[in-house]
């Protein structure tokens, strides 16, 4: 028998799971077009992630908990998938990749550097959010560097090739001005109908001095922990994997059945 508060429970617990994974991946949000997030960043301090992660579990918690018999069968797959989705979503948070990895493709400086192409700037709000945001970068990235560092007293480092990359990424951008990076082409893309003359100058000046005096000098900060606490301490580039790390063959056994559903038996 179907029970009608099971049912109105469910897309509840979606929406409320949807609404949670948007607010805690503002990029990505901001990429899907949602504009909610546009000023801010992913916290990723210890404090910001045991905080997803608490949200992430309770609202495990309460789709387990429904009543499968009360469910018909599109629902009780909606629930199942949900669940799934959160599973991994704690895995991910479990294994603790975002703490110790150094990831040249997705990670700092690389993600921020595309943040351009796809962050709207069309209104002076749009501006502001951008200044917001793009602050947001310096302080994450010395977040970056404060997470490298506890992870690596643990024994955490990423492999030699990832970390040379990342270290070559910053070589090339710090060696141009800031005026050439893309964090500031917005400026040269902004038409500005619509904007008062304070508020263009108040943008402009605000993201130039962003950039030129915080994100600078933290990308500095990144780069000298990297090339010179990181990589003397990397993992040979013939042990890349997880499994190579203290904890790692768990969470990448975790991982790795959540994604395949399948049950991976020890070796």
């Amino acid at each position: 028998m179907n029970d009608p508060t099971t049912r109105t429970a469910l897309p509840a617990l979606a929406g409320t799971y949807w609404e949670t994974f948007l607010e805690t991946n503002p990029l990505f949000a901001t990429a899907l077009g949602d504009r909610r997030f546009d000023g801010r960043l992913a916290d990723v301090s210890p404090s910001g992630l045991a905080a997803a992660r608490t949200r992430y579990a309770r609202l495990l918690a309460d789709v387990e908990g429904l009543d499968g018999s009360a469910l018909g069968d599109e629902d009780r797959i909606t629930r199942d998938a949900l669940s799934e989705a959160l599973s991994a979503d704690l895995a991910s948070l479990d294994s603790g990749l975002v703490e110790w990895n150094v990831d040249p493709l997705d990670g700092v400086p690389a993600d921020f550097l595309n943040v351009p192409d796809y962050q709207r700037l069309e209104t002076p709000d749009d501006g502001r959010h951008m200044v917001e945001r793009w602050r947001a970068m310096a302080g994450y990235a010395d977040q970056h560097v404060a997470s490298l560092r506890r992870s690596l007293a643990d024994g955490r480092v990423a492999c030699r090739a990832p970390v040379e990359r990342t270290i070559s990424i910053l070589d090339e951008l710090l060696s141009t001005p800031p005026e050439s990076w893309s964090l500031l082409a917005p400026l040269g893309r902004l038409s500005w109908p619509g904007w008062t003359t304070a508020e263009r100058q108040r943008f402009a000046d605000g993201l130039r001095t962003t950039v030129d005096d915080e994100i600078r000098p933290a990308f500095v900060r990144l780069h000298e922990a990297l090339e010179g606490e990181i990589l003397p301490a990397a993992r040979p580039n013939d042990r890349p994997g997880m499994d190579h790390v203290p904890g790692g063959e768990t969470a990448y056994r975790a991982l790795v059945r959540l994604h395949t559903s399948l049950e991976i038996e020890p070796a």
